[in-house]
Parts: structure tokens; C-alpha cells; sequence
């Protein structure tokens, strides 16, 4: 069900905004609105892989080696 979320976000990103009668143009989404969703679709991305954000490191301070 997410792939479908976010399959439908990034459809609806890319289709126009409005569509006008027998003149045949197009209003697209502006572009904050575009932004919003990429970075919607990225934190989603992102929380799919918590363990993705956790890093071990080991550190040593100077002068202990």
C-alpha cells in the first residue's frame, strides 16, 4: 500500500494541474507544491530503512594511541 501512495504522489506530481476546454492548455502544479512532494516521497524513503540512520564509529581521542 505505501508503493501505491507514493506511486500515486509522484503520478499526480507529473500530470498537469487543470486542463482547459476546446484551447487545449494545461495549468501545471507549482512548483512549491512539487517540492513538498519530493520531500515527502524522500522522508518516506528514508523511514522505510530505520536502521539505515544508525552509524557505529569508534572514536579515540588524541594523544591515547
Amino acid at each position: 500500500m505505501a508503493d501505491d501512495l507514493e506511486d500515486t504522489i509522484a503520478e499526480r506530481a507529473l500530470t498537469p494541474a487543470q486542463a482547459h476546454g476546446d484551447s487545449g492548455g494545461t495549468t501545471e502544479h507549482p512548483l512549491p507544491d512539487l517540492v513538498v512532494a519530493d520531500k515527502h516521497l524522500a522522508a518516506r524513503r528514508a523511514s522505510a530503512n530505520p536502521a539505515a540512520s544508525l552509524r557505529m564509529y569508534r572514536l579515540v581521542p588524541p594523544g591515547s594511541v
